[in-house]
């Protein structure tokens, strides 16, 4: 009866080491939805990879932006004179996009900078940082030709997010688990052998 005992307990020792609550795995997407001064809405997703940006795809309001742009804001938009530089920092992206504009002879540049305290781990959304916004000027310019700051905005996983490593899972897990029981059977069979004698 005892070493039934202890082997049940070894194997929920062991199935509590496996059931470890997992982090969440690198690359993760996340779903950005933001309202612009004047209702105009920004929404998109972008994708971190060890705290780097990685990848983003956003919609931008092209029917209140007086410039030029491309209503898709990508992590690459292929030829067209457009070019897309990142600049990031903890807690903060800016994309800047440059579009030439044959009619008006000269380079646009759209700005997209969000900002952040933290991102979501589960399903309760968080907010932009104030400072984020887009802003629009000709290359050059002395001033900005638009600036729309969010005055609302909302941060969530764009799916569940894919478990990371499990501490004790795999082979390492199984052969300890193993061992712990032989070690019992042991001390079990020496208790029996003593008390016979």
């Amino acid at each position: 009866m005892l070493l039934r005992t202890t082997t049940v307990a070894a194997f929920v020792a062991t199935a509590q080491v496996l059931a470890a609550t997992p982090s969440i795995a690198d690359p993760v997407t996340y779903n950005l939805s933001a309202t612009l001064s004047g209702g105009a809405q920004v929404t998109g997703n972008f994708t971190l990879n060890n705290g780097s940006l990685a990848g983003f795809d956003f919609t931008l309001p092209v029917a209140v932006l007086p410039d030029p742009v491309f209503s898709e804001l990508k992590g690459v938009i292929p030829g067209n004179g457009v070019y897309i530089e990142i600049d990031q920092s903890p807690n903060f992206f800016q994309i800047l996009a440059q579009e030439y504009d044959p009619a008006r002879a000269n380079v646009f540049q759209t700005y997209l900078n969000f900002s952040f305290n933290s991102l979501p781990t589960g399903s309760t959304p968080v907010s932009l940082r104030g400072g984020s916004d887009i802003q629009q000027a000709a290359y050059g310019g002395s001033q900005w030709d638009y600036m729309g700051f969010f005055q609302s905005s909302t941060i969530t996983l764009a799916a569940a997010p894919a478990p990371g490593p499990v501490v004790g899972a795999g082979l390492p897990g199984l052969i300890f688990a193993g061992g712990s029981l032989v070690v019992l059977w042991r001390r079990k069979r020496t208790s029996a052998a003593a008390l016979s004698a």
